[in-house]
């Protein structure tokens, strides 16, 4: 039987209308879209853009003005931080992972690089999440 992620996420949503800070990872403004609108309700949340995979400097600022857009349009007091665009961080991860199919290797040492991100940032900014 799959995993229902919606009912998991939802056995760890705050109960007592507290807002809880929460430092979220968001690779671009359409995957974050339903994200935000499903976890605004239950936290004070904090944008972390952090993708050097993006193959140039002016898509990854490009994506981050989306990202700061989709806020301001969804009407969320939410912070955006832009980390810098360091995209030799992603050619070090991804050495010898350039044949790799998508949803391979390649993709799942993506994955950890940001997150590991995130939550290095988040560890030195004290979020509850």
């Amino acid at each position: 039987m799959k995993k229902n992620y919606e009912q998991l996420m939802e056995s760890h949503l705050p109960k007592n209308g507290e807002k809880k800070r929460l430092l979220l990872h968001v690779c671009c403004a359409p995957c974050s879209t339903a994200v935000l609108e499903s976890l605004e309700q239950y936290f004070s949340i904090t944008i972390f853009f952090y993708n050097p995979n993006l193959d140039s400097k002016a898509e990854f600022l490009h994506r981050a003005e989306e990202c700061k857009r989709l806020v301001k349009e969804m009407g969320f007091s939410m912070d955006v931080i832009v980390s810098n665009y360091i995209h030799e961080e992603f050619l070090a991860i991804a050495k010898g992972l350039e044949k790799e199919p998508e949803r391979g290797a390649r993709c799942d040492a993506c994955f950890n690089l940001r997150l590991e991100e995130t939550a290095q940032y988040g560890a030195g900014w004290n979020k509850e999440h």
